[in-house]
Order: structure tokens, then C-alpha cells, then sequence
């Protein structure tokens, strides 16, 4: 019985304390849990405001792994969880546009694209991660992209470490809209990552690529007609 694991409360119960914590400290806070609706489970995340007020929340939409054992998947996300039902939302913290998105949706261009189209500067995506040979590497290479592509600020929150026998990478960064490591993790254990982000840095490369002004989406239907199977 997995229902244990799952918050069936907005904020959730458990994560009273460190939102209250963060609540005094002055800080916003985006933190992702198990939300259980009814009958219905999503991979969740929250984000406050830095007086604690709940902005809004947001469910995974890609779900990485197979329902049942193949040999191969590592995660089993389609097991536990249903394809988040939120749609891609942003909202106003600290004088930016805020973004939010979960772990395997950092792999797919169109989740910062449709963000930033809804004005995203600043785009937060917590991950989990297990360790393989090119995790890493592929982990920071999806999220500089998407912060080049789309002229916007990526931020990346890793669980790392060991958990449950298997190991996490890590890597949790700051990009800036260049693609640019501002700030990494140089570890695997508890760290504190800081960089210092100035929204302007984005107009540069909003005026030369106009990378959303010189769209075509009538040459991109292909993009929304129904899933291919792998």
C-alpha cells in the first residue's frame, strides 16, 4: 500500500515545517511530493511566495519508465502516477515570471518553450536522478538548452547522494539564458547553491534570436498530432 507515501492536503502536512521555515526566513520555495486527488496520484510541486503564500502547483506531464518490469527501465513513474493534468503554468515571484517543471520534463524542448511563451524568466525544475554513464553530462546539457533556446534564467534542484541503494548525480545549476553555468554542486551531499541573476541579461539575446518572434507554428503541426509508439 503506496497511499502512505502520498499528500492528500494543499500544502501538504508534511512539509509544514520547512515551509514555515522558509516563511520566516523571508524565502519562496518550490519543493516537490506525492499528491494524492481523490482516486488519482500525480508527482507534484508546489511554489510559495516569501511571505508562504501558496502560488500554485504543478503536476509532472512526462512520467519516465514502464507500468511493469521490462528488463531495462530503472523507474517505474507510469506504476504510480498518472500524466499530470496542470498543463505548463507560471506564475509572479519577486519581480519574475516563474516557471515550474519536474525532473523528466527538463529532457522535452517543448516544456521550456511553451513556459517561456507564457513569459517565463526563470524556469525551476527539481530532479531525481539515478546514476549512469552519461546522466550527468546529459542532465546539464537538456537544461542549458533549453535556458539558450528559450532566453531564459534554468534553475536545476538535484536529490543526490545514495537513497534506497541507488545513486543520485546531483549536478543542481544555475543557468543564465546563454546557456551558461552561473553556479553548480560540486558534490554529492547537502549543498547550498547561490548565484546572483539579473533579468535584463536576457534582453541581449531576446532582441538578436527572437527566438519566439520568429516562429513558425504553422510548419510545426507534426508536433501535436497523436504519439508515435518507440
Amino acid at each position: 500500500d503506496f497511499d502512505q507515501f502520498f499528500e492528500t492536503e494543499m500544502p501538504p502536512k508534511a512539509l509544514a515545517p520547512l515551509l514555515a521555515r522558509a516563511r520566516a526566513a523571508g524565502v519562496a520555495c518550490h519543493v516537490g511530493f506525492s499528491e494524492k486527488d481523490g482516486g488519482r496520484y500525480f508527482n507534484t510541486a508546489i511554489l510559495t511566495d516569501t511571505a508562504g503564500a501558496l502560488l500554485g502547483k504543478y503536476r509532472k506531464i512526462h512520467l519516465p519508465g514502464v507500468k511493469e518490469p521490462d528488463g531495462y527501465a530503472q523507474v517505474y513513474e507510469p506504476h504510480f502516477f498518472e500524466t499530470g493534468d496542470t498543463g505548463y503554468r507560471v506564475w509572479p515571484l519577486g519581480g519574475a515570471t516563474v516557471g515550474v517543471a519536474i525532473c523528466q520534463d527538463r529532457r522535452y524542448g517543448e516544456t521550456y518553450r511553451m513556459l517561456g511563451l507564457q513569459g517565463a524568466e526563470i524556469v525551476l525544475i527539481g530532479y531525481n536522478t539515478p546514476l549512469s554513464p552519461l546522466a550527468l553530462s546529459q542532465n546539464e546539457l537538456v537544461m542549458r538548452a533549453g535556458a539558450y533556446e528559450n532566453s531564459l534564467f534554468v534553475v536545476g534542484i538535484a536529490k543526490a547522494g545514495v537513497e534506497d541503494g541507488l545513486t543520485l548525480i546531483g549536478g543542481s545549476c544555475v543557468i543564465d539564458p546563454f546557456g551558461e553555468v552561473l553556479a553548480k554542486a560540486a558534490t554529492t551531499g547537502d549543498e547550498l547553491i547561490a548565484a546572483r541573476i539579473d533579468l535584463d541579461h536576457r534582453l541581449p539575446a531576446l532582441k538578436r534570436w527572437n527566438f519566439y518572434g520568429r516562429r513558425h507554428p504553422e510548419h510545426y503541426g507534426l508536433i501535436t498530432h497523436p504519439v508515435r509508439p518507440a
